[in-house]
């Protein structure tokens, strides 16, 4: 099965029982968020200062030259439509929409932002916007971090990277860094004048810092080898360096598909039981109130009774040792100001993995432990949904389910 269809086959899923009245809240705001990200094309955002070679990379990528270059806009979005039609927004809220790609010369003032629909089959798993780096610092900063905020992935474009382009890339969050590619677009002028090697190995320390990769293009000799015939130019392809940058960001894109239907899986794994087993961090205590009313076989002795008892009561002792030692540093970290929202769910997370390890290392039977394990365990499972948002909202439900589950550990150590 190709990853398109498992990706349709997977939101109809989600899709259809986030319409059940038994889905709990929480998993219902996740599981719309994640639903619309995988009927939603993968962002790839291409940005550079004016004239870096952003809409040939464009091009490149879609393998003909779908998209004119158009100064009068510094952002320029190309989508998947079933007829080619343009849209034209205006900074006075108006909108022109015409059919076909609009040419440069026919732009009466300039534009807001540019929205090319392309019947292009490429453009159903993957869009591309361009955006041109223009302005004052500030404006450029809060450029950078709409984009941010927007796009899966950044593709830098530049024919030098100045050390101005580098300081604004830096301002970046590491979440866009991790998956985001610096292009030098005049790889071949660089080649011709012998500097190519040099700058390079100048920009090296630099790139391993900020990017998860750089590309040097031919952009001309790409653009030929991909639209200059009716045939593709394989070997020309592959020496120009478009191949290399193609291939790194099919993977990068597959990669995070993959991601996100781990996710979808985890968030229906979740609820596909009976409703009980689906529950909100507010709701647990009941559940394991349940559980508790369940048989429980007696020990063979005294002795083995006693036994089984420490080991529990060691485990629920370090489970409450290893809270209170994250909450301890949670605490030191917020008197330093707002700690980052990506970083204080990664540390939940890790602290509930910590808690779910702790829990199984108890070999005996004990109903209150293996309670208490599905419970860190389902609490794993909403972690790593809530890393999805990367919000202040999901920050607030880390940090409430990790409460719930510190005191349902402590109501049962003091039991």
């Amino acid at each position: 099965m190709s990853t398109a269809q498992t990706i349709t086959n997977v939101s109809r899923k989600l899709e259809s029982s986030l319409g059940k009245a038994a889905f709990p809240a929480l998993h219902k705001r996740l599981g719309t968020q994640l639903l619309a990200k995988l009927q939603q094309a993968v962002q790839v955002t291409v940005i550079g200062l004016p004239g870096s070679g952003k809409t040939s990379v464009i091009n490149m990528l879609l393998g003909w030259t779908a998209i004119p270059s158009i100064p009068q806009a510094r952002v320029v979005d190309v989508v998947y439509g079933p007829q080619p039609r343009t849209l034209i927004e205006y900074e006075d809220g108006t909108i022109d929409k015409m059919p076909g790609v609009i040419e440069e010369a026919a732009f009466t003032r300039p534009a807001l932002r540019v929205t090319l629909e392309l019947p292009e089959d490429h453009l159903l798993s993957q869009s591309y916007t361009e955006v041109s780096v223009s302005g004052s610092d500030a404006d450029i900063e809060t450029l950078l971090r709409d984009v941010s905020e927007t796009s899966a992935m950044v593709i830098w474009c530049s024919d030098t990277v100045t050390d101005h382009e580098q300081a604004l890339w830096r301002t970046m969050p590491d979440h866009i860094k991790d998956h985001s590619f610096l292009v030098l677009t005049m790889a071949d002028r660089h080649q011709m004048k012998g500097t190519l090697a040099q700058r390079i190995n100048e920009l090296e320390d630099f790139v391993a810092q900020e990017f998860y990769g750089l590309y040097p293009i031919a952009i001309l000799q790409a653009l030929k080898a991909r639209t200059g015939a009716s045939t593709e130019h394989p070997q020309l392809w592959a020496l120009s360096g478009g191949k290399a940058l193609s291939d790194a960001i099919d993977q990068q894109v597959t990669l995070g598909r993959a991601e996100d239907l781990d996710r979808a899986q985890v968030l229906l794994d979740a609820v596909k039981s009976d409703p009980p087993t689906a529950l909100t961090p507010n709701d647990q205590a009941k559940h394991q109130t349940a559980d508790l009313s369940a048989p429980y076989p007696e020990p063979h002795s005294a002795q083995e009774k006693r036994t089984k008892t420490r080991s529990a009561d060691m485990a629920l002792k370090q489970a409450m040792q290893d809270l209170e030692t994250s909450a301890q540093a949670l605490a030191e970290d917020l008197k330093q100001g707002a700690p980052d929202i990506s970083d204080l769910i990664s540390r939940c997370l890790a602290t509930a993995q910590g808690l779910s390890e702790t829990f199984a290392s108890v070999s005996e039977h004990d109903r209150v432990v293996e309670g208490l394990l599905q419970d860190t365990q389902q609490g794993e499972s909403m972690l790593l949904l809530l890393q999805l948002e990367d919000d202040e909202d999901a920050a607030t439900d880390a940090v409430s389910l990790m409460v719930q589950l510190k005191k349902e550990i402590a109501a049962k150590a003091c039991a």
